[in-house]
């Protein structure tokens, strides 16, 4: 790849991290692939890139939920 296209797969991983971080960390898994890669792109790493914006694009209503458990935390200490 040259370098107008690793600059892109860079700039594509930099934009998805920060969605998947904030919102949907299903991503996380395929971008810490990608990002390995990073620094000598392969064809292979821009194949990958270009499944992890397909699945962006079928999946956009990714929502992170937070409820209320009745878990309650005990704490025990010998000091």
């Amino acid at each position: 790849l040259n370098d107008n296209q690793k600059t892109t797969i860079q700039q594509i991983v930099g934009s998805i991290l920060y969605y998947a971080l904030a919102i949907d960390s299903t991503m996380l898994v395929a971008l810490g692939d990608i990002a390995s890669n990073r620094s000598s792109p392969m064809q292979r790493t821009r194949q990958a890139v270009d499944w992890l914006l397909d699945y962006a694009a079928s999946h956009p209503n990714a929502t992170l939920r937070f409820e209320a458990s009745d878990i309650i935390l005990w704490a025990h200490s010998d000091a």
